[in-house]
């Protein structure tokens, strides 16, 4: 049995034009459309102009395109402030370095402190650059944390404590847990810091990635009856 078949040949168009200039009328399914100002691929479903494609640019901020026609998922490197940035509905989201920033006692001060019930003066004390304003829990308070979220992910590897003119046998105890980003668990960093009356000296530790910590008052110095944190610095 023979099979007759005859091919039809078909004419795509395809347009160059400004995105504000895409044709209204007289397409075709399939036909093509290159925006010039948007720099995207644009294809015709037969019922709308649809990006088949994604902006990719790189320049300086001031000359990064209005997000407003872009499709979601185009890029932008802004290579005066060094950042890259991604369109998300209609508008330019910057995207968190991926590898994780170097914290800054100045950065760490920006973030406010929480902590559980029981701490008698504020948690934000802890690091609110002033060393006469503290964080203290009481004896049967003790167990109790502060806690620091940051706004993106953060090396640390470098700490400093200024502690109470009381806590002179420096046999009070603090620890660290940071919140291990891989296992979405909380997780022991520095053990068994001993109370101090003034500032404690700046300590190099192991590094950690991490996107918040927390600090645990644990054992009262016998000097004073309270646990006490008058600061705390953190940075990589």
């Amino acid at each position: 049995m023979e099979s007759n078949i005859v091919t039809i040949p078909r004419k795509t168009q395809v347009y160059s034009v400004t995105f504000t200039n895409l044709p209204a009328s007289g397409m075709v399914t399939g036909d093509l459309a290159w925006t010039t100002d948007l720099k995207t691929l644009y294809r015709y479903s037969g019922a709308a102009w649809t990006a088949i494609g994604t902006y990719s640019g790189a320049g300086l901020l001031a000359a990064r395109l209005a997000a407003t026609n872009l499709p979601d998922g185009s890029t932008y490197y802004s290579t005066d402030t060094a950042t890259m940035s991604v369109v998300e509905s209609a508008a330019w989201v910057n995207v968190p370095a991926s590898v994780g920033l170097e914290l800054t006692i100045a950065i760490w001060r920006t973030f406010t402190a929480t902590g559980e019930d029981g701490f008698v003066m504020a948690p934000t004390n802890i690091n609110d650059n002033n060393s006469s304003t503290c964080v203290y829990v009481t004896p049967a308070n003790l167990g109790k944390y502060c806690e620091v979220i940051f706004d993106a992910v953060y090396w640390i590897r470098r700490y400093n404590m200024y502690g109470h003119a009381g806590q002179t046998t420096h046999d009070g105890r603090y620890k660290f847990m940071i919140y291990n980003l891989t296992t979405h668990a909380w997780e022991d960093w520095v053990l068994a810091i001993p109370t101090w009356p003034d500032w404690y000296g700046e300590v190099t530790v192991t590094p950690v990635l991490t996107d918040r910590i927390r600090v645990y008052f644990l054992t009262a110095d016998c000097e004073g009856a309270n646990l006490y944190i008058g600061e705390l610095t953190l940075r990589y």
